[in-house]
């Protein structure tokens, strides 16, 4: 992958692209070479000795914007043709859908700056909901070519009121102190990538160290917003800011993407670190950008299951139902989308069970069905974002379910919920030893939790192909956590995509 470095180099982007006819060069070179291998364009244009340097940096420049737009084209959707600096930079920058869930968290804040800007998509979208031009919003980019494709991106996307300051964001911090200088709204999204490109997850080795320097932040903004990687635990989460009011767990398409905490140094300080006062708030975003969003106090996140568990020797005589319809749903009622990707994970639809008073869970170590030979059943798999939050017990409560097993986090109701925030699906059948062998070539989507083994494992050892709207879930069931062979049919095959 070919960036663009080096403090000596002498073809400046955002004054090329602020020519027209620069721009325009730019264009035709994409579209006459949108079907050719960037490896074979760099082999072809840079071995020839005779280019200046300029000449070469603007090819080189070139190569990388036709890679990078056809690579990250979907991620940006919405925005004008973006200046890529790398492909890094593409890999890491936000997608369009998740920033505009940032943006819908802006309420009054009439100044903002963004500390991380990179390419500028959060900044963007975010600055848009505050002044259409940029006006009063000021975009923070430590790395000289990043800062130099930022001022051209906001350019392209009518942003002329905006400002770039390309410096490092705490010392900018510093001097807003100096200065008495406030924001009303800051963004910041910490580099989450050591100096040998590994993986960080921990806020405080991150770049900047948002930790060390909470100080500063809080004393240059009214309300701050912190992304933190999707691999922060929520608990760690809540000990690192004590300030925050809200923690947001994001998913886009069943995928984690960060947990975003939001500050408001004007809410009640003593409010604020209260422990039941934090929500901790699961967001699932679907494909076309509608979003479902699931709220639990920290105090709620902390309590343990205690209701018992799935009977797997009911769940064994389970023959099914005798129709294959499911319960009507009314015009207005979400559909949520599975995103791929994440194995054994997804998010359409929802459901629960009939509610038991907490005593009459607590008596019995067997699902809510009085006879499971006659009833449908209905297993529940969590979002991914609620999978993050733990708040096994909330969640059974409030949509009336039972547990699988203490460590395999399924549900099983009788009743259809079309409101859960998860994957729903009818129990067909348990899958017994003489049915394995009918099973082979038959096409079914394999998903395991707290099983013995493997997903693809699994579907080798059935012979399945991977398709249709039938799933096959290796799973556990009951407090001995028994393993199971289910096999289940999405309650809504058309509006999801499968795993």
């Amino acid at each position: 992958m070919a960036e663009i470095i080096g403090d000596n180099r002498v073809f400046g982007i955002s004054s090329f692209l602020s020519d027209d006819a620069s721009r325009h060069e730019l264009e035709e070179f994409i579209l006459a070479h949108r079907d050719k291998n960037p490896s074979q364009l760099r082999l072809k244009y840079l071995s020839d000795k005779r280019l200046t340097q300029y000449d070469r940096e603007k090819l080189e420049f070139f190569i990388l914007q036709l890679e990078a737009s056809s690579r990250f084209g979907k991620k940006i959707s919405g925005l004008a043709t973006l200046c890529y600096p790398s492909m890094i930079a593409g890999e890491q920058a936000s997608n369009v859908r998740v920033s505009l869930f940032h943006a819908s968290l802006v309420r009054d804040e009439r100044s903002f700056i963004d500390l991380t800007a990179g390419l500028g998509i959060d900044f963007m979208i975010i600055a848009r909901r505050i002044n259409p031009e940029g006006n009063n919003c000021t975009a923070i980019e430590m790395d000289a070519i990043k800062a130099d494709c930022l001022e051209a991106n906001l350019r392209l996307n009518g942003f002329a009121g905006a400002v770039v300051v390309n410096t490092e964001s705490i010392e900018y911090l510093r001097g807003m102190r100096r200065q008495n200088i406030t924001y009303e709204l800051i963004y910041v999204d910490p580099a989450r990538r050591s100096k040998s490109g590994g993986r960080i997850y921990d806020p405080a080795d991150c770049t900047p160290d948002i930790i060390t320097n909470r100080h500063l932040l809080l004393a240059a903004g009214r309300r701050i917003l912190i992304k933190n990687s999707p691999m922060l635990d929520i608990t760690k989460c809540l000990e690192l800011f004590p300030e925050a009011k809200n923690i947001y767990i994001v998913s886009y398409r069943n995928e984690c993407k960060e947990i975003l905490v939001d500050i408001d140094r004007e809410a009640d300080p003593y409010d604020a670190l209260q422990t039941s006062a934090k929500r901790i708030i699961a967001v699932d975003i679907r494909e076309d950008s509608d979003i479902r969003q699931e709220s639990f106090t920290s105090e709620e996140i902390r309590l343990k299951y205690t209701a018992g568990y799935v009977d797997p020797e009911e769940l064994e005589e389970y023959e099914g139902a005798d129709h294959h319809e499911f319960p009507e749903e009314s015009a207005d009622e979400d559909h949520h989308i599975c995103p791929e990707g994440n194995e054994g994970s997804a998010h359409p639809e929802s459901a629960g069970i009939s509610r038991q008073s907490s005593d009459s869970r607590n008596s019995q170590n067997s699902p809510d069905f009085q006879d499971s030979k006659k009833v449908t059943l209905w297993l529940y798999e969590p979002s991914v974002a609620i999978m993050k939050t733990g708040a096994w017990r909330i969640l059974a409560e409030r949509y009336g379910l039972r547990k699988c097993s203490p460590n395999c986090h399924l549900f099983i109701s009788e009743r259809f919920r079309p409101e859960f925030p998860g994957r729903i699906l009818r129990l067909n059948r348990v899958i017994r030893k003489k049915d394995i062998k009918s099973l082979k070539g038959e096409k079914r989507n394999v998903v395991v939790r707290n099983y013995q083994m493997k997903a693809d494992q699994l579907a080798a050892r059935l012979k399945v192909i991977p398709g249709s709207d039938r799933y096959i879930y290796g799973l556990t069931a009951g407090d001995k956590e028994r393993p199971l062979l289910i096999e289940a049919i999405q309650s809504s095959p058309s509006g999801l995509i499968h795993n």
